[in-house]
Parts: structure tokens; C-alpha cells; sequence
């Protein structure tokens, strides 16, 4: 008779372990699930999204070294895609020339895998309604 008890006991001790490693699954799952939406959440607001408008703008100036201008921002980071809308560079005079390069709105859609590893890799670009506007003056100079 002790035998069948000690039996049934491990039974019931394994049976208990298996419903509590699911329980703790279930929940560390729902955890992760929860993170991951205020994170998503938190990246797509509006503070967020101004904050990587001011950088990236800040870092267009600084690479080109003249002024640019960038109306809106839109993250998708579920399709992993930045739209920037209104881009502009500005002319060096813009009361004699009209700024040189103007785009209504440009797409990038860059890798994850890339992302994940802290590079940046842009798998596509598309450009929408782009304008250029290439001007020379009589001295050789451009807008």
C-alpha cells in the first residue's frame, strides 16, 4: 500500500509542476506581449516621433552642411518604414533662388536584422512628388 501512495503522489507532484511551468509560460508570454505595446506605443507618439524628427533633421544639416527643413514624421514599425514628409533643402539665397531640392514625401524601409544588430541597412527608398531645382548665376554660383 505505501508503494501506490508514493505512486500517486509523484503523479500528483508532476501533474501540479506541469500545470505551474504553463502558468508561468502563460504569463511571462503575456509580460512580454504587454512590454512590447507600450514600448510600440510610447515609440509612435508624438514626443517620440519629435525627437526623431529634431535628430534626423539635425543630422541631414550636419551631413549636407545647409539648411533643411522636414514638415512630419511618420514611424511604422510594423512594416518598418520612417516617411518624412515636406523635406526640403533650403537655398543658400532664397530671395534670389528657389531651394534646390524639395520632396512632398520620402519612404525608407530598412531591414530589421540590420536594425537589431545597430546598422542601419535601407532596403527601399521612394520618393513622392520630388522637385529639383538646379541654378547657376552668371558667376558660377549655386543655389
Amino acid at each position: 500500500m505505501m508503494v501506490k501512495i508514493k505512486n500517486k503522489a509523484k503523479k500528483k507532484t508532476l501533474g501540479t509542476l506541469l500545470a505551474l511551468s504553463w502558468r508561468i509560460f502563460f504569463y511571462g508570454a503575456l509580460i512580454i506581449v504587454l512590454l512590447a505595446s507600450i514600448i510600440l506605443s510610447i515609440l509612435q507618439s508624438e514626443m517620440a516621433e519629435k525627437f526623431f524628427l529634431d535628430r534626423i533633421t539635425a543630422g541631414l544639416q550636419q551631413l549636407f552642411d545647409e539648411e533643411i527643413s522636414i514638415r512630419a514624421l511618420n514611424l511604422d514599425l510594423i512594416n518598418k518604414t520612417v516617411t518624412l514628409s515636406g523635406l526640403a533643402l533650403h537655398s543658400r539665397d532664397p530671395d534670389i533662388y528657389p531651394d534646390p531640392l524639395k520632396i512632398e514625401s520620402i519612404t525608407l524601409r530598412a531591414s530589421a536584422l540590420a536594425l537589431v544588430q545597430g546598422n542601419l541597412l535601407i532596403r527601399r527608398i521612394s520618393l513622392y512628388r520630388p522637385e529639383i531645382n538646379l541654378l547657376q548665376d552668371e558667376n558660377g554660383r549655386n543655389n
